[in-house]
């Protein structure tokens, strides 16, 4: 029986995160926001493309960074 409790209570404090497109919209809208490069509609479609490829970590990442430099960072550790 405590058994059930503690993992009802676990997976009732798990949060899913949401899928790899959403979260792929995410990032590339956050990088719109922190880099000073603008970012067309082709460009927008690369990103998308990369981005469904690269690791939840790369992702968080770049949800992280606040510029430029830290967004390439980001990218060259995902290599």
């Amino acid at each position: 029986m405590l058994r059930v409790g503690l993992l009802v209570i676990a997976l009732g404090a798990c949060k899913p995160k949401p899928d790899k497109e959403a979260r792929c919209h995410e990032v590339v809208e956050h990088m719109r926001a922190v880099s000073t490069m603008p970012m067309r509609d082709g460009d927008v479609a690369m990103v998308m493309g990369a981005c469904k490829m690269w690791m939840d970590a790369t992702l968080d990442c770049i949800l992280a960074a606040k510029n430029d430099a830290e967004i390439d960072r980001c990218k060259g550790a995902a290599k």
